[in-house]
C-alpha cells in the first residue's frame, strides 16, 4: 500500500473515530415511546412462558398496564400461572408493580413489588397435604400426650406449608416474569439509535 493511500486510511478512521466520540458525547438523550397495546401484544407472543429452577412456573396469561401517564417508566403486571414443586401443583394469579429496563435492545420488568400472590393448591395436592395435616395432628397429640402438656394445639399443615411455600414461588415467579422481553427494539431505527448511545 502507498503512503498516499496509508495516509488517507487514516485520515478516513481518525474523522470517523472523532464524529463517533461526538454522536456519543454530545446527542442529545432521545425517548423511546412505546403504546401500551404494542407492549401487550409483544408479550402475548411470548406466552406461555415455563421456567424450571426451585419449581416450574408456567406463566399463561400477562397483562400489562401502564401506571399513571407511562412516564416514570412503572407498570402494573397481572399474571396467571401453573407452578409444581415440592410434590404439589397450585394455580395461582399475581399482582405486581414494577419498573422496566433495557438490556440489548429489549424491555424487561424490574423491581417487581408483589402486592397479591393467590394460591390455589389442585385436589391432589389438597388432598395430600390434608393427609400431611392429620399426620401432624396425630403425631402432635403423642407428643402432646408424652408431655402432659393440655395447652398445645396441632398446627394447621396446609396453612404453614402454604406459607412456607409463598417466598419460594414469589421469588420464583419475580425471576420468571423478570426474563420475559415486553418488547423488543431489536431490528427497528430506535433500536439501531439506541445501540449508538
Amino acid at each position: 500500500m502507498s503512503t498516499k493511500a496509508l495516509r488517507h486510511l487514516l485520515f478516513a478512521l481518525g474523522l470517523f473515530l472523532v464524529i463517533s466520540i461526538g454522536i456519543i458525547l454530545f446527542a442529545p438523550d432521545f425517548e423511546v415511546r412505546v403504546a401500551e397495546a404494542k407492549v401487550r401484544q409483544s408479550l402475548d407472543e411470548k406466552l406461555p412462558y415455563s421456567t424450571e429452577e426451585l419449581v416450574t412456573i408456567v406463566i399463561s396469561d400477562a397483562r400489562v398496564e401502564f401506571v399513571g401517564d407511562g412516564e416514570d417508566g412503572r407498570v402494573r403486571v397481572r399474571a396467571d400461572f401453573d407452578v409444581s414443586g415440592f410434590a404439589l401443583t397450585a394455580r395461582g394469579c399475581a399482582d405486581s408493580l414494577s419498573g422496566v429496563r433495557y438490556a440489548g435492545g429489549k424491555f424487561y420488568l424490574k423491581d417487581l413489588n408483589k402486592e397479591d400472590l393467590v394460591l390455589v393448591p389442585d385436589d391432589e395436592s389438597s388432598a395430600r397435604i390434608a393427609g400431611l395435616n392429620e399426620g401432624a395432628k396425630e403425631l402432635w397429640g403423642r407428643i402432646r400426650d408424652n408431655a402432659k402438656s393440655e395447652n398445645s394445639r396441632a398446627p394447621e399443615a396446609m396453612d404453614r406449608m402454604l406459607e412456607e411455600f409463598r417466598p419460594i414461588l414469589a421469588a420464583e415467579l419475580k425471576s420468571a416474569l423478570g426474563r420475559i422481553p415486553i418488547y423488543d427494539l431489536s431490528g427497528t431505527a430506535a433500536g439501531s439509535t439506541a445501540k449508538l448511545c
